[in-house]
């Protein structure tokens, strides 16, 4: 079905692999660092309210990822930007 140029079976088939591969990630994290550091982290970005659907800011990205072990930052900081909020 094309709706206003836009076929809603390609629309929602890119949005399912996007949000996919965001979950995924996330998932990724929280088994790399913990549930500890993962309730951390979330708290830590809550007051910034990213907005949602946008890419992590890297003032987000950056809270975030001070509340994981140095050890895991720079696996968290790829994941983050590729994720989709």
């Amino acid at each position: 079905m094309i709706v206003g140029g836009f076929r809603l079976a390609e629309a929602r088939a890119e949005f399912d692999a996007a949000m996919a591969a965001d979950v995924a990630a996330m998932l990724d994290i929280y088994q790399l660092i913990g549930y500890e550091a993962m309730a951390r982290a979330y708290r830590a970005i809550e007051p910034l309210r990213p907005p949602y659907g946008s890419p992590l800011s890297a003032q987000v990205i950056a809270a975030f990822v001070e509340q994981v072990s140095p050890a895991h930052r720079s696996q968290v900081t790829e994941k983050l930007r590729r994720v989709t909020f």
